[in-house]
C-alpha cells in the first residue's frame, strides 16, 4: 500500500498519520494498524499536492505537510479536512533543506547557497541560511548562516554528479514547540535558542565522542560497503553515478563527524544519532538529553531507513525488507 514515505506522526488518540508521496496523499491508520481514511490528492487546488511529503505535528492534533513546486505547506485537521495553504514569501522554487513548524505557527527553513561551478573540483563549502516565517509565511528574521559541508566532482562534467568528501561534517538543525536547536556535525555540540525575540541561546550541550581520526582501512570498508549497494547496477550507470563517489579524487575528511542525526521529541527530549562508522556493528547508536539539556539515556537499535519521530514513550520508523516494500512502525520505549 505504501509507495515514497515521506514523514509519520501520531494523533492524540494512537492514529499515525503518514505522508504517501507515490499517490500525493496523507493516511491515517489506527492503533491496529488499520487504514481508516485518507486525505488530499495530486492536483493544484485546495488540499492537494503536486508532490506531497514531509508532516509536522502541532498540539490539536494539526498537520502541516510539504508540497511543491514552489514549496508549500497545506495545514489538514485531524478528521483529514483542509484547512489552509500557506506559502513562505520570498518563494522557494524547490524544498527547502530543513523544515519545521513552531508551536504558534512560526515557520523555520533552511536554505543552501548554490553550487559553485566554476571551479568544481575545488569542493568549496556551501552555506545553509536558517530563516524564521511568521505564521502567514511572511519572512521575519535570518536565524543563522552555518557552514554546511564542501562540495564538488571527482571528474567534472555536467553527467556526473555532486559529491561531499567522504565522513563530511553538516549543519544539523531542529525546532519544536518554542525552541530550536541548531548544530554543525564537527563539534559535540548544540546550541538551543528560544523563539522569542532576538533568538536568545537558552542553553549549550556538550558531550565526549572519543577518537574521531579517519583511518585508512576505515576508507577502504566504507568505499566496499557503498560499492556492494550497487553491485546490480549496469556498467554504464556504474561509471557515471557509483565509480566517482569511489574515486581517489573524491576527498576524505580528517576527522569523523560528531555525530550523525539530531531529532527533536514530542515530549521535548533531543536524541543525538552517534555517526555510524563503516566497521560498526548494524545498528544505530542514539544519545537522548532531557528538555533541560541533562544527559537521560542511551538508545540503540537496528539501522532502519529512518526514524520519523520520537514521541515521549515510542518511536516511529521507516523500514523496508529485502523486496524493498516500504513499512511504518511504532516501536514502544521503555527503560530496562
Amino acid at each position: 500500500m505504501l509507495h515514497r514515505v515521506f514523514g509519520a506522526s501520531r494523533l492524540t488518540d494512537g492514529t499515525v498519520v503518514l505522508v504517501n508521496g507515490g499517490s500525493h496523499q496523507i493516511r491515517f491508520y489506527g492503533q491496529d494498524g488499520k487504514f481508516l481514511r485518507s486525505a488530499g490528492r495530486e492536483g493544484r487546488g485546495p488540499g492537494e499536492f503536486a508532490d506531497a511529503f514531509y508532516i509536522h505535528w502541532l498540539p490539536g492534533d494539526t498537520l502541516y505537510v510539504g508540497d511543491y513546486r514552489p514549496f508549500q505547506f497545506l495545514v489538514f485537521g485531524p478528521d483529514g479536512n483542509w484547512v489552509r495553504t500557506v506559502r513562505p514569501t520570498p518563494l522557494y522554487p524547490n524544498s527547502p533543506g530543513t523544515m519545521n513548524v513552531l508551536r504558534d505557527g512560526q515557520l523555520l527553513l533552511a536554505e543552501q547557497d548554490p553550487f559553485e561551478r566554476n571551479e568544481p573540483s575545488a569542493f568549496r563549502e556551501r552555506t545553509m541560511t536558517v530563516m524564521l516565517h511568521a505564521a502567514d509565511g511572511a519572512l521575519t528574521d535570518t536565524v543563522a548562516r552555518l557552514p554546511n559541508g564542501r562540495w564538488g566532482q571527482a571528474e567534472p562534467g555536467p553527467q556526473y554528479p555532486w559529491l561531499f568528501p567522504l565522513f563530511e561534517s553538516f549543519a544539523v538543525m531542529a525546532a519544536r514547540d518554542d525552541r530550536i536547536v541548531l548544530g554543525h556535525a564537527s563539534e559535540a555540540e548544540l546550541r538551543i535558542h528560544r523563539a522569542t525575540p532576538g533568538l536568545p541561546v537558552d542553553r549549550i550541550i556538550r558531550w565526549s565522542v572519543g577518537d574521531r581520526t579517519v583511518k585508512s582501512e576505515d576508507i577502504t570498508a566504507e568505499r566496499a560497503r557503498f560499492s556492494a549497494q550497487y553491485a546490480t547496477l549496469p556498467a554504464e550507470q556504474r561509471a557515471v553515478l557509483v565509480e566517482p563517489m569511489l574515486s581517489e579524487k573524491r576527498p576524505v575528511a580528517d576527522r569523523f563527524p560528531a555525530f550523525g542525526r539530531l531529532r527533536l521529541a514530542r515530549d521535548g527530549r533531543i536524541w543525538v544519532r552517534e555517526f555510524p562508522r563503516p566497521q560498526d556493528p548494524p545498528e544505530h547508536r542514539w544519545l537522548g538529553f532531557e528538555p533541560d539539556g541533562r544527559f537521560a539515556c542511551r538508545l540503540v537499535t537496528p539501522r532502519y531507513d529512518d526514524i520519523l519521530e520520537f514521541g515521549g514513550d515510542y518511536v516511529l520508523t521507516h523500514e523496508r525488507d529485502t523486496l524493498g516494500v516500504e513499512r511504518v512502525r511504532q516501536y514502544r520505549l521503555s527503560a530496562n
